[in-house]
């Protein structure tokens, strides 16, 4: 059973080397904005998220100009998330 909606979501995506470094500049739309800060720091948690990037995403690996190692996925989440 499908039922009729309409779904606005603007996006902004920031992909390619470097750009984690970008974050902190970039303005935020609208007026309210909500950050989700993790507390605590797994480094199991980590691996289960760049694996799953990797394996749902793995196009998008393929197209970065930059090589990307697992461990380098790692060390992306394990800093976003301190």
């Amino acid at each position: 059973m499908y039922t009729d909606f309409m779904l606005y979501t603007p996006t902004k995506l920031l992909f390619g080397c470097g750009k984690l470094n970008e974050l902190g500049n970039q303005a935020l739309p609208g007026k309210k904005a909500l950050l989700l800060i993790s507390s605590g720091k797994s480094v199991r948690v980590s691996d289960t998220l760049a694996r799953n990037a990797r394996e749902t995403m793995g196009g998008l690996f393929l197209a970065n100009p930059c090589e990307m190692t697992h461990e380098d996925c790692v060390g992306i989440f394990e800093r976003a998330y301190r």
